[in-house]
C-alpha cells in the first residue's frame, strides 16, 4: 500500500513540476516554496487525501495556465476583429466613391460652365424690371428681345444642370442602399459585444471570489487540517473553472464577431 501511495505521489509531483515549469512566470497564484513544502507535508500526513490534494493543486496551476492562454488568444483575435472592422468601415465608406466623385465634379463643372449665362440672364431680367419705371418703352422692348434670345439657352442650361444633379442624387441613393445592406449584416455584432461584456463581468466577479477564497486557503496550510485544506481548494478550483469558462466563452464570441464581419464583407459590391 505504501509503495502504491509513493508511486501516486511521485506521479502527482511530476505533473505539478511540469505545470510549474510551463506557468512559473505566468501564474498569478502559486504557493511559495515554504508554503508548498508545508502543503506537501500536510498532504502526506493523510494518505486518503494525499493524491486528491496533489491533483487539486496540479489542477490549480493548469487552470491558471488555461486562463492565460484564453486571454492571449482572445486578445489576438480581438485585435484581428478590430482591424477587420476598421477595414470594412473604410470599404463601406468607399462604395461607389469614384463614380460619385466624378458625378459631383460633373455637376460642379456644369454649373460653373453655365454660370456666366445664368448670371447674365438674371441681371438682364433685373434691368427689365428697372426699365419699366422709366419713361418710354423702347428700352424695355430692347431688353426683352435680348432676354427672349437667351431664354432657350438658359432653359437648356438649367435642364442640363438638373439632369446632372439627378444623376448624382440617384448614384448617392444607390450607394447608400449598398452601404445599408452591408451595415445590416453587421448589426448582429452589437448583441454579441453586449454578451462579451456580460461574460467579462462574470469573469471579474468570479476572479474576485477566487482571490477571497485563495486568501482563506493559504493560512490553512499552517493549521494542519488536510480536510479543510481540500475543501478550500475545492472552492478555489470552482472559481477558477468559472473564470476559465467565461473566458473561453469570450473567445467563442470573438470568433462569432469574426464570422459576422466575414459574412458582411461578402455583401460589398464587387465592382
Amino acid at each position: 500500500m505504501n509503495s502504491i501511495r509513493a508511486v501516486a505521489a511521485a506521479v502527482c509531483a511530476i505533473l505539478i513540476a511540469a505545470c510549474l515549469s510551463v506557468t512559473a512566470a505566468a501564474a498569478s497564484y502559486e504557493l511559495s516554496a515554504a508554503q508548498k513544502s508545508g502543503f506537501d507535508k500536510l498532504a502526506g500526513s493523510d494518505p486518503s487525501l494525499e493524491s486528491q490534494l496533489n491533483s487539486q493543486y496540479a489542477e490549480l496551476i493548469g487552470l491558471q495556465q488555461q486562463e492565460k492562454t484564453w486571454d492571449a488568444r482572445t486578445k489576438a483575435l480581438s485585435g484581428e476583429n478590430d482591424a477587420a472592422l476598421a477595414d470594412l468601415r473604410r470599404e463601406i465608406a468607399a462604395i461607389d466613391s469614384v463614380a460619385l466623385a466624378k458625378l459631383k465634379t460633373d455637376v460642379e463643372q456644369t454649373k460653373e460652365r453655365y454660370k456666366p449665362l445664368l448670371e447674365s440672364y438674371t441681371a438682364l431680367n433685373k434691368q427689365i424690371t428697372a426699365a419699366k419705371s422709366l419713361p418710354g418703352k423702347e428700352l424695355v422692348s430692347f431688353l426683352r428681345m435680348r432676354a427672349d434670345a437667351m431664354k432657350i439657352m438658359v432653359q437648356l442650361a438649367k435642364h442640363d444642370i438638373k439632369l446632372k444633379e439627378a444623376a448624382y442624387r440617384a448614384a448617392k441613393d444607390s450607394a447608400s442602399l449598398k452601404q445599408k445592406k452591408v451595415r445590416a449584416a453587421m448589426a448582429d455584432i452589437e448583441p454579441v459585444e453586449t454578451t462579451i461584456k456580460s461574460e467579462k463581468s462574470s469573469a471579474a466577479s468570479a476572479k474576485k471570489q477566487f482571490s477571497e477564497n485563495w486568501k482563506a486557503f493559504t493560512p490553512l496550510i499552517k493549521k494542519g487540517d488536510p480536510y479543510s485544506l481540500s475543501a478550500a481548494l475545492t472552492a478555489v478550483l470552482s472559481d477558477l473553472r468559472q473564470i476559465v469558462g467565461h473566458k473561453q466563452n469570450v473567445y467563442g464570441l470573438e470568433n462569432r464577431i469574426g464570422d459576422i464581419l466575414a459574412s458582411a464583407k461578402t455583401r460589398l459590391p464587387t465592382n
